[in-house]
């Protein structure tokens, strides 16, 4: 047989299968083995990748929730070195975060609730970054219409602004460091303004050596410079009242006197009887003049308090002036709100709505308008009752001296009625305060409690 050398040869015969039995056996062995091993390197590679994943995926989402302003745990969670540190790290970043942003909120809570205003300007852009609410309150601007806007368009915006600025003249403080503190008066819409600003420079966050904001403090002292006046005014009335009481009865004797023995003599001689009439007649005017001055002395002598309706108060002193109003072709506006009842003495607030009328008269030469209103400000328990008129209007220094005994812009008058009226409002705890511009006008605001 051709590869064999000899002739011969032995033959051996097994089955296919019983011939690839063992490696069968080897190979299920093998895959068992390898997907045995294949297994447990997949849970160990699962359970080592959550063991390192977990720990960065929580940082991640403990990074966003802070990002979003919400409150995130410390992670003092043990894990892998690395990890710790970061975790760590991020936790005392939180709180020193943290702990700046309620300083930063403390801070701002402090601007937006002081009195104070508050304005800061960027020196280089002119541009306000910082208005706070009682500026907005101040100026009647929105803090969205100013904020990111220059100076210059603001005081396009609004009237009160424009002065504050032109009279402080803030806008000449934009290359100085150093701190400025001056008083301010300003004109808003008729009434008179007292500030006490304060200018300063800021330092910029990124360094303290550079100043690039200006900072405005305004300190309204308007209603501080009131009370001073009205405290002048009330010392001043309280030392010409006591002179006023010891002249009063002093001229008031001799003068019952004289007029008791004129009368006598008018009995006795008729034919002198017109020139007797216009002696009593002045005598009289004399004591009308003595008897304002013992009610600037002391108001409050013969006082009847009665739960009065104020506006009933008005309507009926409106009806006893209605001719003279008429005479000088004077129109009168009402305004009147509901208003609660109120425990005073009518007679001496109704002296003070007709010294108050009568100035407005007298003010007005002819054709002019009187507006009464009334208000009832319920949130503070008081009313207001407005008077303005279209006369002639005062300056400054007569607004200042107004209420003063004895001063009058008038030939004929004496100053009694409006001190009287000052006094009278004082004594029951009001207060009138007076605005007024020349040629245009005044405005008496008379404000009681109940």
């Amino acid at each position: 047989m051709e590869g064999f050398d000899e002739d011969w040869f032995v033959g051996v015969s097994v089955s296919k299968g019983a011939l690839f039995l063992p490696l069968q056996k080897l190979l299920t062995n093998y895959l068992l083995t390898v997907g045995f091993v294949l297994f447990l390197t997949t849970i160990a590679v699962f359970k080592l990748s959550k063991y390192i994943v977990s720990p960065v995926e929580r940082l991640v989402a403990a990074t966003s929730d802070f990002a979003t302003g919400k409150a995130v745990t410390p992670l003092n969670e043990k894990t892998y070195q690395e990890i710790d540190r970061l975790n760590q790290t991020f936790t005392a970043m939180t709180k020193k975060l943290a702990q700046r942003e309620r300083g930063h909120k403390k801070s701002t809570l402090i601007i937006e609730t002081t009195d104070n205003g508050v304005i800061a300007v960027n020196k280089k852009t002119m541009k306000i970054t910082t208005f706070n609410r009682t500026c907005e309150k101040l100026f009647h601007l929105p803090r969205y219409e100013v904020v990111n806007r220059t100076v210059n368009e603001v005081m396009q915006k609004s009237d009160n602004f424009k002065q504050f600025v032109l009279s402080s003249r803030v806008l000449e403080f934009v290359g100085e460091e150093k701190n400025k503190k001056f008083e301010l008066q300003c004109s808003f819409h008729q009434n008179i303004y007292h500030f006490f600003i304060s200018i300063s420079s800021l330092p910029s966050i990124e360094s303290e050596e550079i100043h690039d904001e200006m900072l405005i403090v305004i300190n309204d002292l308007t209603e501080k410079r009131q009370m001073e006046r009205e405290l002048v005014r009330s010392e001043k009335l309280k030392v010409v009242g006591q002179m006023a009481a010891g002249l009063a009865h002093e001229i008031r004797n001799p003068l019952a006197i004289i007029r008791g023995f004129i009368q006598l003599f008018g009995k006795e001689e008729e034919v002198k009887k017109n020139h007797y009439d216009l002696i009593i007649k002045e005598i009289d005017r004399v004591n009308y003049f003595i008897t304002d001055l013992l009610n600037l002395s002391n108001p409050k002598s013969s006082e009847e308090l009665k739960k009065t309706k104020i506006n009933s108060l008005l309507e009926d002193m409106l009806i006893l002036q209605k001719s003279q109003l008429k005479m000088k072709g004077i129109d009168i506006e009402k305004e009147f709100e509901e208003l609660p009842t109120v425990l005073i003495d009518p007679g001496k607030l109704q002296q003070v709505f007709i010294n108050i009328i009568q100035n407005a008269v007298e003010a007005i030469e002819e054709d002019g308008v009187v507006t009464i209103k009334t208000k009832h400000l319920a949130l503070e328990n008081k009313i207001a009752i407005s008077i303005l008129d279209t006369g002639c209007g005062m300056n400054t220094t007569t607004i200042e001296k107004l209420g003063t005994p004895f001063y009058s812009t008038k030939q004929t008058g004496t100053g009694l009625g409006l001190a009287t009226s000052f006094r009278i409002i004082e004594e029951m705890n009001g207060t009138i305060v007076v605005s007024s511009e020349e040629g245009r006008g005044s405005k008496f605001v008379i404000t009681l409690s109940y």
